[in-house]
């Protein structure tokens, strides 16, 4: 970070009559102006971050599930209420709604994940239980196979895909379920002129 953008900082926290507390790593980049009036900055001690890291974790990768819910939950919308491909409705996807998720990301960010992560550095034992991107779109998508969830999760799309009405995937499957019927039934009948 550099002077200027503490110093902007600094100015909008006067404004709004705040102080914070800023952690920090000992980052040689960060040019930290003295007169800063409403920013504390604590530095990390040297060669911590791998005691810190599993704050760093914890949180980074909760607000990063939260973001990818929110985004799959949009662009589930956009599927459904538009008709359009996946890769279309990828495109559709503009800086402000990026924006959007964030800010929605980081407010489902509880506090007491935040305090969780850093409760790690008193118990260094404790181990901290993060929720997967996988068991949040299980839960939000009714997708019961976690293999086929990490499909979904990190398929390729291209402009041919196109949204499948749930009745096609039904029917899909029931052609599936008769298939594998007909087969059980040929083999039972080999088996009995076996015989």
């Amino acid at each position: 970070m550099t002077g200027t953008i503490f110093t902007n900082f600094d100015y909008h926290l006067k404004n709004e009559k705040k102080q914070i507390l800023l952690l920090m790593d000992n980052c040689p980049s960060h040019c930290v102006p003295s007169n800063l009036d409403n920013i504390k900055m604590l530095f990390f001690p040297p060669n911590s971050t791998g005691l810190i890291q599993p704050v760093d974790l914890g949180i980074i990768k909760t607000f990063k599930t939260h973001f990818t819910r929110h985004k799959l939950m949009y662009l589930t919308d956009l599927l459904e209420q538009q008709n359009i491909s996946v890769y279309s409705s990828y495109k559709k996807l503009t800086l402000k709604d990026t924006v959007i998720f964030v800010k929605m990301a980081w407010e489902d960010v509880s506090e007491k994940t935040i305090a969780n992560c850093f409760g790690i550095l008193s118990n260094p034992f404790k181990k901290n239980h993060v929720v997967e991107v996988q068991d949040i779109a299980v839960e939000k998508t009714d997708i019961f196979d976690p293999l086929e969830v990490e499909e979904f999760l990190n398929f390729e799309y291209s402009e041919n895909d196109t949204f499948q009405d749930v009745e096609d995937i039904e029917n899909i499957k029931n052609e599936e379920e008769v298939e594998a019927e007909v087969e059980s039934n040929e083999v039972e009948s080999n088996d009995s002129i076996d015989k």
